[in-house]
Formats: structure tokens, sequence, C-alpha cells
């Protein structure tokens, strides 16, 4: 996440890789992707131990530094199955019985002019909500990852995360306010008795900019600031965002890892919060 202060980004590769991941355990591993403009991480789920085994995240500037990356032995692999989460570059949610195939393209781009060649459009059907998720994608992007990973199954970043509220809504009364950061882009979701009340994502610059889109969020929905709850998950600094969150919001929380899943040592290194966007298309995909 940029703010103003670089040391709020991972800037290096950081991996978090358990010794035990064998080349000749991989027909149990299922392989779980995030790719955002800026990075890539990509995490080893072992099927038979319902465990997760290992994460390696890059900083990445541009389509050859993913490139460079994909060419890594690991990434030849026979996996069980390979997944990615990734960053679109525009989404919105569509009830079912308003989706048509056909009208993807102008649910997102209605009075814009768009590169049909460089641009992707496609959709996710949603798991705990009656409704689809319509997204695009850089096509070349999309073209790199199909041809170095025949079987892959795409998810947009949009669709897993409001899957991944939902279900840890199901059955709740509370109203609760979702946020997953990664960069300088987060994604908001809030939650109404169970129900997706408000869904969004915003590109920020200043922690003034971060704090703007969630306050007003909170007053759109007439949310009380000092009850309802502020669930926060991504890649960055605790003691640089919350204090400044607690000025404004009494009941915050940092997002815990699902407890019916085993972690290895070598994860438990990194915060609970870290990499929820991996962890979540496990269930979500």
């Amino acid at each position: 996440m940029e703010t103003g202060n670089k040391n709020r980004v991972i800037k290096k590769p950081s991996p978090y890789w358990d010794k035990r991941i064998k080349k000749e355990n991989s027909h149990s591993y299922q392989l779980l992707m995030y790719y955002s403009k800026n990075r890539f991480a990509y995490c080893i789920f072992d099927s038979n131990e319902n465990e997760f085994l290992g994460i390696n995240t890059n900083i990445i500037y541009n389509i050859s530094d993913l490139e460079r990356i994909l060419k890594s032995n690991i990434f030849d692999w026979d996996f069980e199955s390979s997944k990615i989460n990734i960053q679109s570059i525009k989404s919105t949610v569509i009830p079912n019985s308003f989706f048509e195939k056909k009208m993807v393209k102008k649910y997102l781009y209605f009075n814009e002019k768009i590169n049909d060649d460089s641009t992707n459009f496609s959709w996710d059907e949603l798991k705990y909500m009656d409704a689809i998720v319509a997204y695009s994608l850089n096509t070349q992007i999309k073209t790199i990852l199909k041809e170095k990973f025949k079987k892959i199954q795409f998810k947009s970043q949009s669709s897993v995360f409001i899957d991944s509220i939902l279900r840890k809504s199901a059955q709740s009364k509370e109203n609760t306010v979702f946020i997953d950061l990664c960069n300088n882009k987060f994604d908001i979701g809030i939650i109404k008795q169970s129900k997706l009340f408000l869904y969004n994502n915003f590109i920020f610059s200043t922690k003034e900019d971060f704090l703007y889109y969630i306050l007003n969020c909170y007053n759109t929905l007439n949310l009380d600031s000092k009850k309802t709850k502020l669930s926060i998950s991504g890649e960055f600094q605790k003691n640089e965002l919350i204090p400044a969150l607690k000025d404004y919001l009494n009941n915050i929380t940092l997002a815990k890892r699902e407890q019916n899943f085993n972690y290895s040592n070598a994860l438990n290194t990194m915060p609970d919060f870290y990499f929820q966007k991996l962890f979540n298309l496990i269930q979500c995909a």
C-alpha cells in the first residue's frame, strides 16, 4: 500500500515457504495465485492434509516481470488444480435476473469507448448470492496465464471478496464492514443481516483518502461508527493504519484465518490478516 510511507508495502520477494513442499507431491497440491498490477503472489495448498504450506509474493512493475516469475520451475509441476484471484480493471455486481452475457461490455463501459483487443470481458457466478460479477481484464495478462496453465480457473478479486464476506456473515444479524487492501487499492463490502448492501473498490494515494472513502461509506448507510464492526485484511503494517482508523471508529478487528484448515509453521511468521485473498480461493472458487 502506498500512502506516502514506502515501508508500508512488501518491496522485496518475501517467501514464507515450508521445506516439505516437494515436486513429487504436487499431484495433491492446489496452486493458488493472486495477480494485481503491482503484485503477484502464489500459495501451495495440500489437499490431502488440508494444509496451506507456503506463500511467495513478488512486487512486479510490468508484464515482463510476471513472465519472468512464471519461468520458475515450480509452475511446471503437475498440480491437482490451478486457481487465480485476479484484480480486474473494472467490475460490477448484477442480479442474475438482469444478467445477459451479450451485455457484459455495456455493463462495464456503458458510455465509454474501449479497445476490445486489449480488454477481455468475463463474469463470475457468486456462490453465496443470487448475482453475477461482470469484470474486465487485460487480454495479454489472461493470455499469458492461460498458455502457462492449461486448466487454470480465473476468479475476479471482486467475486472472491464478496463470496468470502457473505460466507463469513451467514446467519449473522450484525452490521459489518469488510475491507481488503493491496498496495493503493482496497475492496469494501457492507453486510447487513447477512445480506450485501454495498460493494465498491477504491484507489487512493494518501492515508487521508483512505479514511475518507471508508467514513463516507459509513455515513452513506447511516452506520454507527461506535458499534458497527470493521474487519480489515490485506498486506499492510497495522501500526501505520489502525491508529488512524481508531480516531474515528471504535470497533475494529483484524481478519483471522479460518480454523477449519491447517497452516504450516512457515506461515506463522506472517500476520493472520495477510493474503486472505489467497486463502479465500479454497472456498470461493
